[in-house]
């Protein structure tokens, strides 16, 4: 499903977040949402999930996203949010209320229900978790376990909010190989704020720069590339190395 957005503006308080954002994310893509702290990308994320109030027109598929109720929306994109709760409930269970957007009233999980529970927890690397308390969890594999139950979930968009905020590196690089190969392997739209500009190029075939609340940049990785505004707005220096382009803080 493509997004578009036009005109999207969004407040916290009396304070307006976002100024009037307009731009395109196509069906299957990958897009890094990027920029400084206090730029607004959390802000736009709760604003295409659905969590925060926007002026403007946000479309899914063609389908205004003011018009999805509940379990419609949660079918059609789902959250990876950067705070996360730890409840007193098995890493399965919490995977398998990834399925809720799909049961009736009254109605346990079916066959494929049951599969695509299965398909997660192997995904994200969970089988040996299955049975421990996502409280009793490391950050790292408490975030693991959400990204599970976000895969169960299986909407055509994942939104994800910074997912490896505060994770070593071989848990970070863990989660995007699994969001990645979600995205390549059944097609996923990814949207995701990222906090590391090296992992965005490498990751992400477009990239949305926000500074200030507006778009500074709207486009693919290459074209992002060909340009100066990763070193103008976010302070870092560009390297090439053999591996590719890495960028590190000034």
């Amino acid at each position: 499903m493509d997004w578009d957005i036009k005109e999207l503006s969004a407040c916290y308080g009396r304070r307006e977040i976002l100024h009037g954002l307009t731009f395109a994310v196509p069906q299957g893509s990958f897009t890094a949402v990027i920029g400084r702290n206090g730029s607004g990308k959390s802000t736009l994320v709760a604003s295409l999930a659905g969590l925060q109030p926007y002026r403007g027109e946000i479309t899914v598929g063609g389908v205004s996203l003011a018009l999805l109720r509940g379990r419609e929306r949660a079918r059609t994109v789902s959250l990876l949010p950067q705070q996360i709760r730890a409840p007193h409930v098995t890493v399965e269970e919490l995977v398998r209320f990834g399925r809720s957007p799909y049961l009736a009233m009254g109605r346990g999980l079916d066959a494929v229900d049951l599969r695509h529970v299965e398909e997660a927890l192997s995904a994200a690397s969970l089988d040996t978790l299955r049975t421990r308390y996502v409280d009793t969890l490391s950050g790292g594999e408490r975030r693991r376990a959400y990204l599970g139950m976000t895969l169960a979930q299986d909407a055509p968009t994942m939104l994800l909010d910074e997912p490896t905020a505060n994770l070593d590196l071989a848990v970070e690089a863990s989660l995007w190989r699994i969001v990645k190969r979600r995205q390549t392997k059944r097609g996923r739209t990814v949207i995701a704020v990222m906090h590391d500009l090296t992992d965005a190029v490498r990751l992400a075939d477009r990239i949305l720069l926000l500074d200030g609340g507006a778009i500074r940049f709207s486009g693919t990785t290459a074209d992002f590339l060909r340009t100066t505004l990763a070193e103008d707005v976010m302070s870092v220096r560009r390297y090439t190395t053999p591996e590719g382009i890495l960028f590190h803080a000034l």
